[in-house]
C-alpha cells in the first residue's frame, strides 16, 4: 500500500496542467498616400484594461507607463530629412501571455496629422489567432481616436472584437484630419462638412424635447443622411463636361423642401443659411478619396439611431 500511495504522489508531481497562451498585440503604422508606411507623422498608443490599468504613452503627463502585468511598449522613430517635420512612428504594443478577459480601451493620440494603420492580433488560450485585423484611419493633432476591444481567451467563448467609437466630436476631428492630409478638397468643402456635423449634433441632443414620430432620432438621422450623400458626390470623379453628376444643390432643394415646415429644423435651416457654406460654396474644391469615403462613411453611419429593418420584413405598400 506505502507502495502505491509513493507512486501516486510522484506521478501527480509530473502531471502538467494546460498553459495560458493567449495574448494581445498592437502595431501604430504611419501611413502616406501610397499606403505605404514610412510618412511624415507622429501618434501615440495608449491600452486599458478591464481593470484599469494602462500601458502605452500618456501625451498629457509625457511618459511611458506599464502598468498591465506582462505588457511591453515600443516606439521606433527614423529621421524624414526635413528640419520641423516630425519624424515616423512605428508603436509595438503587446500583452502577453494570460490576458485578462473583458473590456479593453485602445486609444491613438494624434501629435499631429496622421494617417494610421493599426494591426490587431488577438491569441485564444491555446495560443491559436483568433483574429488578425488591420484597420485605417487618421487622427488630428491634438485628437483622439477610440477603440473598443472585446476579449475573453477562454476556450469556448465569443471571438474577439473591436469596434471605433463613434461620436459626433470625433468625426469633425476626422474630417478635418483628412483634408490636411489631401484627402478632402479643401478647407472651405471639409469646414462646410464639420459645420453639418455639429448642427447634426445639435439636433441629437435636443431630440428628447421634439415631437420624433419616426424613431430614434430622426432629424439628426436626416442630417447625416443628407451628409453622406455629399460625400457620395464629391467622390464622383466629375469633369467639367458632366458638373450636374456632383452637384449637391438640387439634394439641398429635395431636403428643405421635405423638411423647412418642421419645427425640429427651423434653427438648423437659420445656422446654415448663415454659414460660411454660402458664400464660398462657388469656389470650393469639393473632393474625396475613395478610402476617405469608406473611413467617414463607416463612422457617420455608427451614429445613425434609427433601427435597421428587420430581416425579412416586407414593404409597406
Amino acid at each position: 500500500m506505502k507502495w502505491i500511495v509513493l507512486f501516486s504522489l510522484l506521478a501527480a508531481g509530473n502531471v502538467s496542467f494546460a498553459e495560458d497562451f493567449s495574448g494581445l498585440f498592437f502595431r501604430l503604422q504611419s501611413q502616406g498616400k501610397d499606403g505605404l508606411s514610412g510618412a511624415a507623422g507622429y501618434a501615440h498608443l495608449m491600452v486599458t484594461d478591464p481593470l484599469g490599468r494602462k500601458t502605452g504613452y500618456d501625451p498629457a503627463a509625457r511618459e511611458e507607463i506599464k502598468q498591465i502585468p506582462r505588457s511591453g511598449y515600443i516606439q521606433k522613430s527614423a529621421p524624414v530629412g526635413k528640419a520641423g517635420i516630425p519624424e515616423v512612428k512605428n508603436i509595438n504594443l503587446n500583452i502577453s501571455p494570460a490576458v485578462s478577459s473583458g473590456v479593453y480601451n485602445v486609444v491613438v493620440f494624434g501629435a499631429s496629422n496622421f494617417r494610421y494603420r493599426l494591426k490587431v492580433t488577438v491569441d485564444g488560450y491555446n495560443g491559436g489567432e483568433s483574429l488578425n485585423q488591420e484597420i485605417s484611419g487618421y487622427v488630428a493633432s491634438g485628437a483622439r481616436v477610440e477603440y473598443v476591444l472585446k476579449y475573453d481567451p477562454a476556450p469556448g467563448a465569443p471571438g474577439p472584437e473591436i469596434k471605433k467609437t463613434a461620436s459626433f466630436e470625433a468625426l469633425c476631428d476626422e474630417v478635418l484630419a483628412a483634408q490636411k492630409l489631401g484627402y478632402i478638397g479643401d478647407a472651405k468643402f471639409s469646414g462646410s462638412l464639420v459645420k453639418q456635423i455639429k448642427l447634426a449634433e445639435k439636433l441629437s441632443k435636443n431630440c428628447g424635447e421634439l415631437n420624433n414620430s419616426e424613431g430614434g432620432c430622426a432629424p439628426a438621422d436626416a442630417v447625416l443622411d443628407l451628409f453622406l450623400k455629399r460625400l457620395e458626390l464629391a467622390n464622383r470623379k466629375c469633369d467639367a463636361k458632366q458638373p450636374r453628376e456632383c452637384d449637391e444643390e438640387p439634394y439641398w432643394a429635395e431636403f428643405r423642401t421635405k423638411r423647412s415646415g418642421e419645427s425640429a429644423f427651423k434653427d438648423f435651416f437659420r445656422e446654415w443659411d448663415l454659414s460660411d457654406w454660402q458664400k464660398s460654396k462657388k469656389t470650393a474644391k469639393r473632393s474625396l478619396s475613395d478610402e476617405a469615403l469608406k473611413i467617414i462613411k463607416a463612422d457617420s453611419g455608427a451614429l445613425l439611431t434609427r433601427k435597421p429593418p428587420a430581416v425579412g420584413a416586407l414593404a409597406a405598400p
